[in-house]
């Protein structure tokens, strides 16, 4: 039977302008949208008191050292990468809803020793280039959908 890995890019547009510019990591972000609220944040600023639903102006009266960024365009060309590079664990990988991406366990898994060692690799193959996110496995791509936000997170060195 088939299984399926959900791979849910938390933080989705942060992680994206961290890869696009390295110098950022670390700093206080907050990624706003076209109503001047705030969408994103990392625990940089949340320990500082942003939080996502805030007003531009308030987080920034609130953390003058805040880093503050439109959503960047969409990363596509990033994820095709990752997923280029997931093709060493699985021959079966998609983009899904344009910024998460899904993997095919069931054909690969024995060669780790089993699903939760593929899934430990596919975390490790998503920090190498500064990405993390939490992963749900199930029996269809959307049952892993439904099941990634409660999963699996990744190790706490990947944590935003």
């Amino acid at each position: 039977m088939k299984r399926y890995c959900y791979i849910w890019l938390e933080n989705y547009h942060l992680q994206l302008l961290c890869y696009r510019r390295p110098e950022l990591k670390g700093a206080p972000l907050a990624v706003y949208d076209a109503r001047q609220q705030v969408v994103e944040c990392n625990a940089a600023a949340e320990g500082q008191g942003v939080k996502v639903g805030m007003r531009v102006k308030e987080a920034a009266s609130l953390l003058t050292s805040l880093g503050l960024f439109e959503v960047p365009e969409r990363g596509e060309a990033e994820l095709m990468e990752l997923g280029r590079k997931l093709l060493t664990v699985s021959p079966g990988v998609a983009l899904f809803e344009e910024r998460d991406l899904v993997v095919e366990l069931a054909s690969a898994a024995h060669l780790f020793g089993g699903e939760e060692k593929m899934v430990a690799e596919i975390h490790a193959i998503m920090a190498a280039p500064g990405f993390g996110g939490r992963t749900g496995v199930a029996v269809s791509p959307s049952g892993a959908h439904l099941t990634a936000p409660l999963g699996t997170p990744p190790p706490p060195a990947l944590v935003r």
